[in-house]
């Protein structure tokens, strides 16, 4: 995941409430499923 000085991206999107730990969980099922973390968080935001 990106760092933003030494917060990851997926530190901030936790912190600021648009993911959750039960997110991070599911993340790790797709990252494993299908290829990205980034992916995931990405349709979790709807981008």
């Amino acid at each position: 995941m990106a760092r933003i000085g030494r917060l990851s991206l997926t530190d901030v999107l936790r912190k600021e409430g648009f993911i959750t730990e039960d997110d991070l969980k599911k993340a790790e099922q797709h990252q494993r499923n299908n290829g990205g973390l980034l992916s995931y968080v990405l349709v979790k935001l709807g981008l």
